[in-house]
């Protein structure tokens, strides 16, 4: 079964996305890590039932103001079409069938997210946390996203919700904020549908929230200081 995981929210700026997350919900994301070797640092924001916004941006002390942009996840956007949801994950459950996922939706909807690989960080406090990952999808640049990053990343988190080190349990604003509603915008509508009925099921979260348009992806979320849209 696939369930939504994460969003990835890229900023221009990490400590200008914290503070303005901070400033607009009343919610500090936790600083998250360092991605080693692909240039890129994150933050966490939690919205609770399974689910968190990853705030993605340039790692300044990987990547110099000369050097070539990292691609993966879209992080090579434009800076002046920032902030901007350039992607997102699905989990899938139980653990261990993420492959045999794979393959299906490969022969479904032609989508191939490539062999999965394992990953994992260190914590501040020092604990471990892994996780399996399909995304080659996805590692080649904002231009050749999947149906601009309405077609989902996946992955396999393990037990890591039932330990509490998944980002939706253990990120900041685990209690106090929630996800309303989901709402996108791309170019093909009908092979959109096709793709994500595919991969998140007939009845998924966009599928009545799915319009014509620029490829686009918004959030409804509900925060400490109200109601608001992201994306």
């Amino acid at each position: 079964m696939a369930k939504l995981d994460h969003f990835i929210y890229l900023v221009s700026s990490l400590e200008e996305g914290i503070a303005w997350f901070e400033s607009r919900c009343g919610v500090s994301p936790r600083y998250g890590s360092s991605h080693q070797g692909l240039g890129t640092h994150n933050a966490l924001l939690s919205l609770g039932n399974g689910m968190y916004i990853e705030l993605l941006a340039i790692d300044p002390e990987q990547v110099g103001p000369d050097d070539a942009r990292p691609v993966f996840l879209g992080a090579d956007t434009p800076t002046d079409q920032l902030p901007r949801f350039v992607a997102y994950c699905i989990r899938i459950e139980p653990a261990g069938h993420l492959a045999e996922w794979c393959c299906t939706v490969s022969q479904e909807c032609g989508v191939d997210l490539g062999q999965p690989q394992p990953m994992s960080r260190t914590e501040i406090d020092g604990t471990e946390v892994s996780w399996t990952l399909a995304w080659q999808t996805h590692k080649g640049g904002a231009a050749n996203l999947p149906l601009g990053g309405l077609t989902p990343f996946a992955i396999d988190w393990g037990n890591a919700i039932e330990i509490g080190v998944h980002p939706s349990v253990s990120a900041p604003g685990a209690n106090n904020v929630s996800l309303l509603g989901i709402y996108a915008t791309t170019p093909d509508v009908a092979e959109a549908k096709v793709v994500l009925a595919s991969m998140l099921g007939a009845d998924h979260a966009l599928e009545h929230t799915l319009y014509e348009g620029e490829s686009r992806l918004r959030l409804q979320i509900n925060t400490p200081k109200g109601e608001m849209f992201i994306g």
